[in-house]
C-alpha cells in the first residue's frame, strides 16, 4: 500500500536535505540554545510567514542578511516571529547557538549550504 505516494527517485537531493536537517537536529544539545530557537520556530504557525516570503535575489551571506532584514522589518509580524527576532538579537542566545552549530559541523565534517534554484 503506497497511500497515493509515488516513487520520487528524482527527489534525492530533497531527501538528503531532509535527512541532513534531521541529523543536525539529532545532534543538538538537549538544553542548548540552538535547540531552543528551533523549538520556538517549530511551535509557531508557518502559514503567515510562508505567504509573505519571496525568493531572495542574492543568496550570499550579505544578500541573505538584507533579505532577512527586509522580511522581518515588516509591520505584520506574528507574535512568534517577534519572539524569534528578540531571541536572535540577544547575544546570550546567539553566541552559544553559533558555538553549538560549529561543534556539530566540526563533528560531521560538513556544513549545510545555501544555493539558488
Amino acid at each position: 500500500m503506497n497511500n497515493g505516494i509515488k516513487n520520487r527517485g528524482g527527489d534525492r537531493d530533497e531527501i538528503r536535505q531532509i535527512q541532513m536537517l534531521m541529523l543536525m537536529c539529532l545532534c543538538l544539545p538537549t538544553q542548548g540554545k540552538l535547540r531552543e530557537l528551533i523549538e520556538m520556530a517549530l511551535a509557531s504557525s508557518g502559514e503567515r510567514t510562508m505567504n509573505r516570503v519571496t525568493p531572495p535575489e542574492d543568496v550570499s551571506v550579505d544578500g541573505l542578511f538584507d533579505w532577512l532584514t527586509a522580511l522581518y522589518n515588516q509591520q505584520d509580524l506574528t507574535e512568534e516571529e517577534k519572539s524569534l527576532m528578540k531571541w536572535q538579537n540577544d547575544r546570550n542566545n546567539m553566541l552559544p547557538a553559533i558555538s553549538e552549530i560549529k561543534a556539530i559541523e566540526e563533528k560531521l565534517g560538513f556544513k549545510l549550504g545555501i544555493q539558488k534554484i
